[in-house]
C-alpha cells in the first residue's frame, strides 16, 4: 500500500500480518491455503485498513449470507435468536433506543420520518424499527436477504448502493456496521447523500479499530470482510471531507463485546 484509503496520506505503517484465518473468521473464499493479508495504520488520520489480494466483489451479493447462515433455515434460526434477546443483551435494541432518543431530541415525529436502512442483511434492525411503528425501507445487495425481509411485510429493495437509482428521498438514513465494508467510502457517501432530503439526518455505526487494536488484531473488528476499520478520528475526517456535519459521536462496547463507534450527522 502506498496511500491511506481514507485520507490518501503516505504515512502508513504495517501493524499486523496474517498467515492464516483468525479464529472465528468465516472461510468466505475458496482455496485459502495460502491465506495472506496485512493491516495497515495511517498515522495521519488514525485509520486502519486491510490489504490482501482476495476478491470481495461477490462477498456481499452472495457469499456473505451463504457462509454465515447456509440457507433460509439458518437465517430464520439466527433471526429468532437475535430478535428474542432481552434489551440489555441486544446490540440492536440498544441501537434502536439510541436512534429513537435522537429523533425525539430533534422533534421528529414517527409519522413524518421516512427511513432508509442501507445494508440491512437479514433485517434485524428494520424489523425492530417497524415494530416501533417507524416507516422504514431496507436496501441490500443480496436478493436472499431482501426476500427474507419482505416476509415481514417490510418494504425492501435489492441493489448495490453505488449503482442503484432511487426515486424517493429520505429524512433519515442508517448504516449499521456497513461503512467498513465499502471499498471506496468517499464514493459511497457521495451516492448516499443524493438519497437524502435537504433537511435530513444520517446515522453511522462502525467497528472501533482504535479500541480493538489495543486488545488484539485477531478480534472480529479486523476480519477480512472489514476493508476499512475506523477510529473516531478517521471517521470524523471522512465525514468532514464529504461535507457531513457531526452532531454526536461516541465509542462504546456492545453487549456482544463488539467495540463500536456511533455517529449522528446532519446536512
Amino acid at each position: 500500500m502506498k496511500n491511506c484509503s481514507n485520507c490518501n496520506s503516505e504515512k502508513l505503517e504495517k501493524v499486523y500480518n496474517y498467515s492464516k484465518r483468525p479464529k472465528g473468521e468465516f472461510e468466505y473464499f475458496q482455496n485459502q491455503k495460502n491465506y495472506s493479508r496485512s493491516i495497515f495504520y495511517c498515522s495521519e488520520c488514525a485509520h486502519f485498513f486491510s490489504d490482501h489480494n482476495m476478491d470481495v466483489n461477490e462477498l456481499y451479493s452472495k457469499l456473505y449470507n451463504e457462509k454465515i447462515y447456509k440457507d433460509e433455515n439458518g437465517m430464520i434460526k439466527r433471526f429468532d435468536y437475535v430478535n428474542n434477546l432481552e434489551e440489555s443483551l441486544s446490540d440492536n435494541k440498544l441501537r434502536c433506543n439510541r436512534i429513537e432518543y435522537f429523533l425525539k431530541s430533534m422533534n421528529l415525529k414517527k409519522k413524518n420520518i421516512n427511513i432508509l436502512d442501507i445494508g440491512s442483511g437479514m433485517g434485524i434492525f428494520p424489523f425492530e424499527m417497524n415494530k416501533r411503528n417507524y416507516r422504514i425501507t431496507a436496501l441490500d445487495p443480496d436478493i436472499n436477504s431482501v426476500n427474507f425481509i419482505k416476509k415481514f411485510k417490510i418494504n425492501a429493495i435489492h441493489g448495490d448502493i453505488n449503482t442503484i437509482k432511487l426515486d424517493q428521498k429520505y429524512d433519515f438514513i442508517t448504516l449499521n456496521k456497513v461503512l467498513e465494508h465499502f471499498l471506496d467510502p468517499h464514493l459511497s457517501l457521495s451516492k448516499i447523500k443524493s438519497f437524502l432530503k435537504k433537511t435530513s439526518f444520517l446515522y453511522i455505526e462502525v467497528p472501533d479499530g482504535e479500541a480493538a487494536s489495543k486488545e488484539s488484531f485477531e478480534r472480529e473488528e479486523f476480519f477480512i470482510d472489514h476493508i476499512n476499520i475506523y477510529s473516531k478520528k478517521s471517521l470524523s475526517y471522512l465525514l468532514k471531507m464529504n461535507n457531513i456535519k457531526i452532531l454526536e459521536i461516541q465509542s462504546y462496547i456492545d453487549p456482544s463485546s463488539k467495540m463500536s463507534i456511533s455517529c449522528f450527522c446532519s446536512f
